[in-house]
């Protein structure tokens, strides 16, 4: 039997002949044999019905869709892993586990649909599980973990720098002074306790170690006394962060796509390099940052900004480059008769005229009308001394029609006042004659003045008008009172706030290398006796004396071991450029209280604690050439070393 197909080029067919050469078409011949045999189907029934392409059943659970092959084999279709006969969903493939805290779902090898859970950042199989390690942003913390809640969080850094640790806010601690007492760490992990004298000079003042201060310096915040009553702030950041991180020299971000390596200038500019610079010039040298000239006389430190423009800061009405006296700004016109005093557009510092309430450019003037609060006057107004008085029909002195009006003149018989004049309730009063002077004058007894003594402070009026003050004292002289000639020994004096010197005098025939500095050391006479050794701390123009009577014994030569006291730690090397290695020296795990000083007491670093018997770095790479003092304290002892920073 043949089976043609055929197709003509013209699209017409006229007949389709089997033995025809027909130009497009196919083919098949088939042998068929034609006997008397009854035909058989698959199952080897006669004529039965288990033809090819017919279902049937291959007894194999794992196939589907079973069916008759031409060859008459019963198979099936492999079932995928969603039980569909020849289906596309095999091990690896997408599918849904039902389970929303599971993602990328896939069929696994054994056909089982299986998800991986998201981490505690929303990534699926991500690391951030929990327990794992992670980043609060919290620099008071460490150990930072995910919590069961995928919560980032740490063990708070106690006052010691241990995770987790106990030395917090309220414990006890020794900060070092002996002048004060309950002593403790406070908010900011300072360790202060409370003196007789405050910070400020005032006996029993709330200026207390560790509470806030004004360092007077605008680069700095969080300004607090030390437990040495120095007042000092954390440096602010280029982000206006006290105590921040944005550092010049960390990475920022300008802004501009077209620059590389951003840091934060001295300034705190977030600059980074172009390869072709602000002139154009590849790899040139008129980069982001550098100077350049706006040609704008108002303007000074001009610089090339981020996107190389060339900006300057304005000059203020004080002749601040980037100063904040600007038009519009607050000042003081030092006229107590105005108020919300501006800088002008011409710079000028005006305020305007207070009017009888007080309120600045205020309308109740004097003439204005105003309520005397008296129900017999009419006409109220402010007088010339900004009273508010009307007129009687009957005056304060009974006349009829009088000239005894409330704000006229009178005289009230009190030598003390002075501006007399009859109020709305035909009281006759003045205003008081100040210390000055002056009537009505703002300086009254109470109020601070000056009683040009250079030692003294806190400077107010008393009741007869004298103008006296408190006088400055220093503490007395630390260190040891019985000694032996020839030997070494150390005395400090506690420092004191805004010294400008401090000069020891010694007993005849004792040495020192420095006697300029708030701690000596010196080497004292073989003569036995008691000898008198005296400091003297400048104070602005203030000479403060302090004196300890020393009890000198004679030194035999014979080596022995009293009262030597062992060092507890050494500063190596010294000296040195900057970088040096504390080192303990003893078993004793107290742990140290650790400040470093300059000649005039004033603390150069942020004290820290040192903890058992592991050396430590200290990197005074960024501080002077120059003699410095390591202060350690523990158990209410100090001791001091003396480093040198040479470079």
């Amino acid at each position: 039997m043949r089976v043609r197909g055929v197709r003509e080029s013209g699209g017409v067919i006229a007949v389709v002949d089997p033995c025809f050469s027909h130009e497009f078409g196919e083919t098949e011949d088939y042998a068929v044999v034609i006997n008397g045999n009854t035909p058989q189907d698959c199952a080897g029934v006669n004529n039965g019905t288990a033809l090819p392409g017919t279902p049937c059943n291959d007894n194999n659970a794992t196939t589907g869709n079973d069916t008759w092959t031409a060859n008459c084999q019963c198979v099936g279709l492999p079932l995928d892993c969603a039980g569909i006969p020849g289906g596309g969903n095999a091990p690896g493939i997408p599918c849904d586990d039902n389970n929303p805290a599971t993602g990328g779902d896939v069929y696994n090898a054994s056909c089982q649909c299986v998800g991986q859970a998201y981490d505690c950042l929303g990534v699926i199989g991500g690391g951030a599980t929990i327990g794992s390690a992670c980043n609060d942003n919290d620099a008071n913390t460490g150990n930072d973990v995910y919590t069961a809640n995928c919560t980032c969080a740490g063990q708070l850094i106690d006052c010691l720098g241990v995770v987790g640790g106990n030395t917090g806010p309220g414990t006890p601690c020794d900060d070092g002074n002996p002048l004060s007492g309950g002593d403790a760490y406070n908010a900011n992990c300072q360790c202060v306790g409370t003196i007789t004298t405050d910070c400020a000079g005032v006996p029993g003042g709330s200026a207390q170690p560790g509470t806030p201060c004004d360092d007077n310096d605008n680069t700095t915040g969080n300004d607090t006394y030390s437990a040495n009553c120095v007042c000092a702030g954390l440096p602010l950041d280029c982000a206006g962060n006290a105590g921040g991180a944005q550092l010049p020299g960390t990475p920022c971000n300008d802004g501009n796509p077209l620059t590389t390596g951003d840091v934060f200038t001295t300034n705190c500019a977030c600059l980074g390099v172009a390869a072709n610079d602000c002139a154009g010039v590849p790899g040139g040298s008129a980069q982001p940052g550098t100077p350049c000239n706006d040609n704008d006389p108002d303007t000074g430190n001009d610089t090339w900004n981020s996107f190389c423009t060339c900006v300057g800061q304005t000059i203020d009405c004080e002749g601040a480059i980037g100063g904040f006296a600007l038009p519009g700004f607050p000042c003081d016109d030092n006229d107590a008769t105005t108020g919300n005093d501006t800088y002008g557009a011409d710079c000028n510092c005006a305020g305007l005229p207070l009017d009888c309430e007080g309120v600045a450019g205020g309308t109740s003037n004097v003439g204005s009308p105003c309520d005397d609060g008296n129900a017999n006057t009419s006409n109220d107004v402010y007088a010339a001394n900004c009273i508010c008085a009307g007129t009687l029909a009957t005056d304060c002195e009974g006349t009829a029609g009088g000239s005894a009006q409330p704000g006229t003149p009178c005289d009230d018989n009190d030598a003390n006042t002075g501006n007399d004049v009859y109020t709305a309730n035909c009281d006759c009063a003045g205003q008081v004659i100040d210390c000055l002077g002056v009537i009505g004058g703002a300086a009254l007894p109470g109020t601070p003045c000056d009683d040009g003594l250079a030692c003294t402070v806190n400077d107010v009026r008393g009741a007869n008008c004298g103008c006296s003050g408190t006088t400055l004292t220093i503490g007395s002289v630390a260190g040891a009172t019985a000694i032996l000639g020839n030997s070494s020994n150390a005395y400090v004096i506690t420092p004191v706030a805004n010294a400008t010197s401090y000069t020891w005098e010694l007993p005849n025939g004792w040495t020192s290398a420095d006697n300029n500095a708030f701690v000596l050391v010196a080497e004292a006479d073989n003569t036995p006796g008691a000898v008198e050794l005296c400091v003297t701390v400048m104070l602005g123009g203030c000479e403060l004396t302090s004196c300890a009577t020393v009890t000198v014994d004679f030194n035999t030569g014979i080596t022995t071991n009293d009262g030597v006291a062992d060092e507890w730690l050494a500063v190596q090397p010294n000296p040195n450029n900057g970088l040096f290695q504390l080192r303990p020296s003893n078993t004793d795990a107290t742990p140290l209280r650790i400040s470093l000083r300059n000649s005039l007491g004033q603390e150069v670093m942020a004290p820290f604690t040192m903890v058992g018997q592991r050396t430590m770095d200290m990197d005074l790479s960024d501080v002077a050439s120059g003699a410095y003092y390591l202060l350690a304290t523990r158990n209410g002892e100090q001791q001091v070393i003396k480093i040198m920073v040479q470079r």
